[in-house]
């Protein structure tokens, strides 16, 4: 039976000019589990890519000149091959755009916070 018992970590934080991007690794944890609904699944994808986005992705990138963050939440199971450059079995679940202060801003909703939110492959919701 395969476990979903990993914790969500930072695969790689990068910046180019006055954009940030923060990956998170989700292979392993409970955002891939099907026993979870949809709803809680993204529900997890979207806390933890803000939990360690503040934890450790913000204070990664240390420019005070970035205006944009793009979080990718992602499922990595073989990162040997992602560091090579074959991305076949990579998953992107979700991308979410938003800006280091809005990020910070603890008087918004999460959803607020995380700002544009781009739902891919089966974390979708079919209309």
């Amino acid at each position: 039976m395969e476990r979903f018992d990993k914790a969500p970590e930072i695969l790689l934080v990068n910046r180019k000019g006055t954009k940030s991007v923060v990956a998170i690794d989700f292979f392993g944890s409970a955002a891939l589990d099907p026993r979870n609904s949809l709803v809680e699944r993204r529900q997890y994808i979207l806390t933890e890519s803000l939990r360690l986005c503040l934890k450790d992705g913000l204070d990664r990138v240390k420019d005070k000149n970035t205006t944009i963050v793009k979080i990718f939440a992602v499922s990595v199971p073989d990162r040997n091959e992602y560091a090579l450059g074959k991305f076949n079995k990579y998953r992107e679940l979700a991308i979410m755009s938003s800006d280091p202060q809005g990020l910070r801003d603890d008087r918004k909703s999460m959803e607020e916070r995380l700002g544009e939110i781009s739902w891919k492959g089966d974390f979708k919701i079919q209309d």
